[in-house]
């Protein structure tokens, strides 16, 4: 009887040890799946880029520089500052297609120029990346900016680039216009060059942008993985 009951407990306990074994390889298996969905999100020191306008097609996937960073500075000198180690590193300027499609998108869609059905557009585009110059409310309030490259307004001549204007008066109209900044305007079917201005001129913004970060699904999905487990024992641990 007693080499019975020695047995029973012998098997009891490792039985037990086994458990405890299982449950640390179980917590092991979490532990490292969740630290690997980690490690493989891209990490590069830096603030993840945020869409700006995520609900416009075409832009959505930018995210838009404030223009108070590039205000007095001309586009020859912001141009030599893109790339590592730049003061806009991984920022470019938006191109002519990038500012068309906002400012299209933005813009009341019947009336160029200061309309009441430009308030809304103007008003979202000047809250968000700012103004150069004007008091809101009071004065006429004016996003003059640099946009694209010399080749987008001005094909041939490198002194020049693009200029595009968003702004608004304190009655509560809105300023857009076809050659600086929408691509046709009330006119569907004009080619009209773009205003351009020296590439030397220091007095406007810069329409900045790059590529907002978005971890991949697989890297999402495997923090998810190794979170749920974790999150489903402490609500197990909590529950009364």
């Amino acid at each position: 009887m007693n080499d019975l009951n020695t047995l029973a407990k012998t098997a009891k306990s490792r039985v037990l040890s086994l458990m405890k074994i299982g449950h640390k390889v179980h917590h092991m298996v979490i532990f490292r799946a969740f630290a690997f969905a980690i490690l493989t999100i891209p990490f590069t020191g830096k603030a993840l880029a945020v869409p700006t306008f995520p609900d416009i097609t075409g832009v959505a996937t930018l995210e838009f520089l404030a223009f108070e960073t590039t205000i007095g500075r001309s586009w020859s000198d912001i141009s030599g500052q893109f790339g590592f180690g730049g003061d806009f590193e991984d920022y470019r300027y938006a191109s002519r297609v990038e500012t068309e499609t906002l400012l299209d998108a933005l813009w009341g869609g019947t009336n160029e120029f200061f309309h009441a059905s430009n308030s809304a557009g103007a008003n979202r585009f000047l809250s968000t990346l700012g103004f150069i110059n004007g008091t809101p409310g009071q004065t006429q309030v004016n996003a003059l900016f640099l946009f694209g490259t010399n080749a987008d307004c001005s094909p041939g001549d490198s002194s020049v680039v693009c200029l595009a204007q968003v702004s608004t008066v304190p009655d509560g109209r809105g300023y857009f216009t076809d050659g600086r900044g929408l691509s046709e305007g009330v006119d569907p079917g004009n080619v009209q060059d773009f205003q351009s201005i020296f590439t030397t001129a220091s007095n406007l913004g810069s329409l900045l942008v790059k590529e907002a970060t978005v971890p991949e699904p697989g890297t999402l999905l495997l923090t998810l993985c190794g979170l749920a487990p974790l999150l489903a024992r402490r609500q197990r641990k909590t529950a009364p």
